[in-house]
Order: structure tokens, then C-alpha cells, then sequence
């Protein structure tokens, strides 16, 4: 089928089938059949044997809805750079029971099926089907990239998106940044959710939007920045400590030393308490200067502008 236009395209330069088919004669016609014929068997020939189902399939023979399409073969194509290591073991782990058993290249109605439970996965977003001929499926997925692990005191929740969605945590945690709920401070016990929506606590909403912020705007500012491992938002609303000096949100990074150097992020509010993130970048800039890397530091403030000094702690 495949070759029927170039067939097509070849007859036409032929100067004597080209006087053939303006006169439309009958000899001219059959040797147009010929040629698409032809090109049917090279097809078929090239391609293997199941193609004939496939080629019966799409021409409405009843009963036959071409090869077996095993779904358990999967490849991968291409994906995004963030799709990695653990990430991808949890993605694929979560893909993996909607991939079983088999299915036929043209039955339309399990096609549909196999697309909808795909899509039924917390991890994706949409989903597009393809048939490749002969015994393939591509399916090209729009996923949701984690930023954020979600933990109730040292247990894993599941890992959150920019919308804070809930994905499961199916094989082991990946390396990403992490926010923690307490008991004390949040009525986890009356906290109802599902993997696939919003997670509805308020601290992890502010902390993915600290993650989001952090990722995209400070941390390719600064090349030898040490990665960021916990963003904690159990201050919110003065949960903790009810003191606008004392900062809503903290961020722990990972220096390689004994504890997580602990940085004043501000509030997560908008309403007059939100510290622009120019600033943030000016002070951490400062900071990184005197102290690369973060090295001896215990605690800092990305809030203050002129006083920043006078809020470094030291271990």
C-alpha cells in the first residue's frame, strides 16, 4: 500500500503509458493494475508474512483483525531528560499492569480500551496511539514530571507535580527534593486523597511552588549550587512559630556535611509577605561568594537584602 503512489508516479513518466492513458485504452489500464499489484507483493514481501493479515484487516474481511500486538514488548523511543533512573522504574512499574496480554493492530474498540487505561495512570497526563504496521503500537505520552516527595514523618506519601498531583511511590524514592508532614501541625488523620489528584494540604501546595521556583530560577544561576533536598512549609500560617520574623518556608541543601544547610525562603503567601526572587538570587549570590558551596554554614536568610550577614549561622 505504501508504494502505490510512487507505482503511480513511475507510469506517469513512461511517455507510451502516458499516450496510453490519455487514449484510456484497455491495455493501458491493465498495465496501471499491474504495477499497484505489484507493488501490494513487494509490500508484503518485505514487510513478512503477517502483513497479509493486516492488509485483509483493512480491507473489511470480516473476522480478521490483523497480527497479535503483544503489549508486554515495550521500547523506549525517546523521553525527557528528567525521566531517569528511579523515576522511569516508578513510571514503568505503574504502566506495567495496563501492559499485559495481546491484543489485534485493528481491533479499534480495544485500541480504544488499552488508550483509556493508559491515561488512567496518575503519571500521565494524555496519551496518543499509533499503529505501526505490521504487530506495533507507539504511544507517545505527556507525562507529569515530580518535583517533590511527600513524607508523614519518615514515611513516603508519593511524589507531587507542579499542580501538586499525587503520583505513587511503586518502587523507591528518586531523587528529588522532599517535604515533610507532622501530625502536630497538620490533621493528616481526616486528610482524604487519591493518587491522580491534588494533594489537598496546603503546606505541600506551597512547597511545590518553592520546588518549582527553585529549580527554574535559582539553580541555574548558580552552577556549583548544592542540590536542594527538603523544602519545609510546616511553618505555614505560623503553625510553628507565630513571628513574621521567623520565615514561613525553609529549604535544606545538601553541602555534603553532617546536616542540610537550613536557608530563610520567605513567605508563601502573596499578600504583601512574598520576597521577590530577584532578591532571593542577589543574597544567595552574596552568600556563595564568601562561603562557596556553603561550606561551615548552618543556616542563612535569602530574605534580607543588607542585613543577610547578620544572619549566618556557622557550625
Amino acid at each position: 500500500m505504501g508504494l502505490r503512489p510512487r507505482s503511480a508516479r513511475m507510469v506517469a513518466r513512461n511517455p507510451r503509458l502516458d499516450e496510453a492513458t490519455r487514449a484510456t485504452s484497455h491495455r493501458g489500464l491493465w498495465f496501471l493494475r499491474i504495477s499497484i499489484l505489484l507493488a501490494f507483493v513487494l509490500t508484503i514481501w518485505l514487510v513478512g508474512p503477517k502483513s497479509w493479515a493486516v492488509l485483509a484487516a483493512t480491507m473489511d474481511r470480516p473476522g480478521d483483525a490483523g497480527p497479535q500486538v503483544k503489549l508486554d514488548r515495550v521500547g523506549l523511543v525517546q523521553a525527557p531528560e528528567w525521566l531517569r533512573a528511579t523515576i522511569l522504574r516508578n513510571l514503568l512499574t505503574d504502566l506495567e499492569p495496563r501492559l499485559r496480554g495481546e491484543i489485534p493492530i485493528m481491533d479499534e474498540e480495544k485500541a480504544v480500551v488499552l488508550l483509556a487505561d493508559l491515561e488512567a495512570s496518575p503519571w500521565v497526563i494524555s496519551a496518543d496511539l499509533t499503529r505501526v504496521f505490521p504487530e506495533k503500537y507507539q504511544v507517545e505520552f505527556l507525562l507529569r514530571r515530580p518535583v517533590l516527595a511527600v513524607q508523614l514523618e519518615g514515611k513516603l506519601l508519593g511524589f507531587v507535580d507542579s499542580d501538586a498531583i499525587v503520583m505513587p511511590p511503586l518502587v523507591d524514592i528518586v531523587d528529588l527534593p522532599r517535604t515533610t508532614l507532622h501530625h502536630a501541625t497538620a490533621k493528616i488523620r481526616h486528610l482524604e486523597w487519591s493518587f491522580g489528584d491534588v494533594f489537598p494540604d496546603p503546606r505541600v501546595q506551597a512547597a511545590v511552588k518553592v520546588a518549582v521556583e527553585w529549580r527554574d530560577q535559582l539553580a541555574p544561576r548558580f552552577p556549583s549550587l548544592p542540590p536542594l533536598r527538603e523544602v519545609d512549609a510546616s511553618n505555614l500560617g505560623g503553625g510553628f512559630v507565630a513571628d513574621l520574623k521567623y520565615s514561613e518556608i525553609l529549604v535544606g541543601l545538601d553541602n555534603g556535611e553532617s546536616e542540610l544547610v537550613s536557608l530563610h525562603y520567605g513567605r508563601a503567601g502573596s499578600d504583601g509577605g512574598q520576597v521577590a526572587v530577584e532578591t532571593k538570587i542577589e543574597v544567595l549570590g552574596k552568600i556563595l561568594a564568601e562561603h562557596p558551596e556553603l561550606a561551615g554554614l548552618r543556616a542563612a536568610d535569602l530574605r534580607l537584602r543588607k542585613t543577610w550577614r547578620d544572619r549566618i549561622s556557622y557550625r
